[in-house]
């Protein structure tokens, strides 16, 4: 399934509308594919974002491995009294967003998630996602 730039922005902007009642104070998307969900929904939101490299694929190929190779997060912005949206483009198995919830939870109040696409087999539902998919299709996004 090919994503073109207009579908992303028309699903941030859906997304956007059940977010901003959750009141949330920074949001950090997972590098690389949520990081232009997440820089969307930034400005749609007024929020600051923070990146967080994250990888499960090996040459285009899931491993069950996360891989972080970059984390942008600045922790003395955080604090308990703190509410972030952790951002990724899909919920494939749902281990990215699994990491970067059990990573960041003890640092914040609240944890929320949001992707574009939710795989229906995936072992991690995001509280918001703009659609669901079956798990065989593979979604290409525009800056792949």
């Amino acid at each position: 399934m090919n994503v073109d730039y207009d579908t992303v922005q028309s699903a941030c902007e859906s997304l956007s509308v059940k977010i901003k009642k959750k009141k949330v104070d920074y949001i950090i998307g997972i590098g690389r594919g949520g990081l232009i969900p997440a820089t969307i929904l930034g400005y749609q939101l007024n929020k600051p974002i923070y990146n967080l490299g994250l990888s499960s694929y090996d040459d285009k190929k899931r491993t069950d491995n996360i891989n972080e190779y970059q984390s942008g997060i600045d922790f003395t912005a955080l604090n308990r009294k703190k509410t972030i949206l952790i951002v990724d483009d899909l919920s494939d198995s749902g281990n990215s967003l699994h990491y970067a919830v059990e990573k960041y939870s003890w640092a914040v109040k609240r944890v929320y998630t949001a992707t574009i696409f939710l795989k229906d087999k995936s072992e991690f539902k995001p509280d918001f996602y703009w659609d669901k998919v079956n798990s065989d299709t593979w979604i290409k996004f525009p800056w792949e």
